[in-house]
């Protein structure tokens, strides 16, 4: 049987809502003024122009009604993805029909005359001379709210839709599921110009934000499409349209859902794995760790083995404890033989019959001399705390509470991005507090330093570097409790601990971390000293200081001939020329700053209000030989996937494949890590938004044994770059 052409279906459809509207015209008296439409609702617009061959016209998204006579939205998907902006008004009618006049983006107003139904809901035709499309508008809850607060969640279940499109006049039916950001179902979209029942699969994904719009996509077929919609009707429906990157005619289907069962989705019992650090340095002879994190879902209470592989000649792994139901610690000890470069190291979970990976990105460094040569800090002068301690004996403690680190977990040393850290001795003072280090006298580009926080979080610490000249460099930082990460700007990880001993030498279950933090330093100055804030709660285990061309030859790469976006602006600032995600929103520079650290790395971020980050263009590296590539960036508008792609001097290239997690939802992709966390962001107004919302850095491998020559971008306009730089 084959349906009516799509076409044919909206002009009977507006005769037929004409001729039922008609007896209202003869009414003298109305009662539906501008405050009937008040609130947010969902809307769908399906429908195309009257040329030959007609022009697609779907639109899909979320506007706010303001009972006056005006009405706004940010997301509104259509035929060139999006999202665009939404302005319009509307006026009563003597026959209790509204009129509204719409403009999307920059596309010419478009008037429709809609009527409004005892539910709320309002539909009605486009009266526009020169196109045939019809408006759907759905209250997105029972009662109007001021605020939205829709989450990942809030479309969980089975929905049953049904879809109509241009290309051939076909229809289609369809039950498909929706959880926790993926869809699963059969059959969404096959039968053109006929009914058909062939049960393809439809797999994808998607992201929901707060206004109830939907992004994301999925296969069928083989064939990839995007998915935008938006949820209505105190989340039990939703409308969404399918665009094709493929067909030249854009968008194929717009559709409607209702949920096809009253009890939400119970999603099988599963878990994912996350690193602490989706990046790992390991100087040769050395060994380094990254916490693994277990997240269970579905009322998941298994117990994980861990496995890893990818691990280079030369190089070992274990896992402390082999098997966990909240995670493990990842530790690698690297071969003095062990070639220096690349690898990426998959972490595989498994309870039963179910399985999860993730990755970490090993970088192997040298040993040799050079101007990245590491420089540890002898802190025999310095250390005025007993933070070391040997099992069964317990010494002062950290804070002389007691509590020590055990020198059974931490050892003599231990490697944190791509450095070796001398430890002070169990049977000695170990760590330094509230007192001045003297540094090595040089010229150096980075201090890093291993230290904690005890009783609590110690927020906002100034550390002073002081030269030779007398002049100074201040950094505040704030430390994370020794026993609660808080994953603060610029701290990482370096170290994880089952447990700590207690003043009575037994041991104490935790886990227990030590911190890393990196700053930079003048190069163009020789270093004195460095002075701890004057706090007895911050504890300082180990320092190194490196020069050259930086943290083990890190080289920061220079986008300033590549910016074309404006990313980051000042509070109070109305962001120009469409912000970070193209839609006037941008990053705070009162919360980035001008540089962001993370492992090790500080990255310079570009100036505000002005063109600062980059897209879907090609960067030029700096000529040599790297071992690897590091980035920070994010997506908007919902997760994104790109390839990273590195070319060298002799015309090969290495490519890198990449999930993106959109800034205000972190997915934990494999090699994607959160860089940088911000309590807001900036809207178009100048205004700020809360969040949070994130910015996240990647690291992969390089080809050492070739010299780089530039660096392509992801060809999307929704993933941005805001810093680069490569290391050996």
């Amino acid at each position: 049987m084959k349906s009516t052409s799509v076409r044919g279906l909206f002009i009977t459809g507006a005769m037929l809502l004409l001729s039922v509207a008609a007896p209202r015209v003869q009414a003298q008296t109305c009662s539906v003024t501008a405050a009937n439409l008040h609130g947010w609702y969902g809307m769908l617009v399906s429908g195309g122009s009257t040329a030959s061959p007609p022009a697609a016209k779907y639109l899909v998204g979320a506007v706010q009604f303001d009972g006056v006579g005006t009405f706004s939205g940010s997301n509104i998907f259509g035929a060139a993805a999006g999202p665009s902006a939404v302005t319009g008004s509307f006026v009563a009618n003597a026959d209790c029909t509204f009129t509204l006049t719409m403009t999307v983006g920059t596309a010419p107003a478009s008037v429709f005359t809609v009527a409004l139904e005892g539910t709320g809901e309002a539909s009605g035709i486009e009266v526009d001379p020169t196109a045939v499309a019809t408006i759907t508008l759905k209250p997105q809850y029972a009662t109007y709210t001021t605020g939205l607060n829709f989450t990942s969640s809030s479309l969980n279940g089975t929905f049953a839709g049904n879809c109509i499109g241009p290309l051939g006049g076909y229809s289609d039916t369809n039950l498909a599921t929706y959880l926790n950001g993926a869809i699963s179902g059969t059959d969404p979209f096959n039968n053109a110009g006929a009914f058909q029942v062939a049960n393809n699969p439809y797999t994808g994904t998607y992201t929901v934000n707060t206004d109830g719009t939907i992004s994301g996509g999925g296969t069928v077929d083989g064939v990839s499409i995007n998915v935008y919609g938006v949820i209505s009707t105190s989340n039990t429906s939703f409308d969404y349209i399918y665009v094709n990157p493929a067909l030249a005619a854009g968008p194929f289907e717009s559709c409607s859902a209702d949920l096809a069962s009253t009890t939400a989705v119970t999603p099988a019992p599963s878990f994912s794995l996350a690193p602490t650090s989706a990046t790992l340095s390991v100087a040769q002879g050395g060994s380094g760790s990254d916490a693994i994190t277990v997240t269970p879902a579905g009322g998941f209470t298994g117990s994980v083995g861990f496995t890893v592989a990818g691990l280079p000649t030369g190089a070992s792994a274990t896992f402390s404890p082999a098997s966990s139901t909240s995670g493990s610690t990842l530790s690698v000890t690297v071969g003095s033989s062990t070639p220096t470069g690349g690898a990426k190291l998959t972490i595989t979970g498994t309870s039963g019959t179910v399985t999860a990976s993730t990755s970490v990105a090993l970088t192997v460094t040298g040993t040799g001399t050079g101007t990245g040569q590491v420089t540890d800090v002898n802190l025999a002068a310095a250390d005025n705390l007993y933070g070391i301690a040997n099992n069964g004996t317990g010494n002062g403690g950290l804070g002389g509470s007691g509590y020590s680190y055990s020198s059974n977990l931490l050892g003599t040393s231990l490697s944190w991005a791509g450095q070796t850290f001398e430890l002070g001795s169990a049977s000695a003072p170990s760590a330094a507090s509230s007192t001045t280090i003297t540094l090595p006298a040089g010229q150096f580009t980075t201090l890093s330093l291993l230290g904690t926080g005890i009783y609590g979080s110690q927020l906002n610490q100034v550390f002073t570097v002081t030269y030779t000249d007398g002049t100074t460099s201040t950094y505040q930082q704030s430390l994370s409790d020794w026993g609660a990460p808080q994953k603060f700007t610029g701290e990482s990880i370096a170290a994880t601990m089952a447990y700590r001993v207690l003043p009575s030498g037994a041991t104490q279950a935790g886990p227990w971390y030590l911190y890393g933090y990196s700053f930079a330093l003048n190069g163009a100055k020789t270093v004195k000293s460095l002075t701890l804030p004057k706090n007895a709660n911050v504890e300082l285990l180990a320092v190194n200081v490196s020069g050259g061309t930086g943290l083990n030859g890190l080289t920061p790469v220079s986008l300033t001939p590549a910016y074309n976006t404006d990313a980051v602006v000042t509070n109070g600032t109305p962001v120009a020329k469409g912000g970070f995600d193209g839609s006037g929103n941008a990053y705070s520079s009162t919360l980035l700053g001008s540089s962001v650290t993370w492992n090790g790395i500080t990255f310079a971020i570009g100036p505000a209000n002005a063109a600062d980050a980059v897209k879907n263009t090609t960067i030029m590296l700096p000529a040599g030989n790297y071992s690897t590539l590091n980035v920070l960036a994010a997506a908007s508008f919902g997760p994104r996937t790109g390839t990273w792609v590195v070319t060298y001097s002799d015309g090969s290239t290495s490519s890198f494949a990449q999930s993106f997690s959109d800034w205000g939802v972190p997915k934990n992709y494999p090699d994607e890590a959160i860089a940088s966390t911000m309590a807001y962001r900036v809207t178009v107004s100048g205004g700020s938004q809360n969040g949070p919302w994130y910015l996240y850095g990647y690291s992969y491998p390089l080809n050492t044994a070739k010299t780089v020559k530039s660096l392509t971008l992801p060809a999307s306009a929704n993933i941005v770059v805001l810093g680069v730089a490569v290391s050996k």
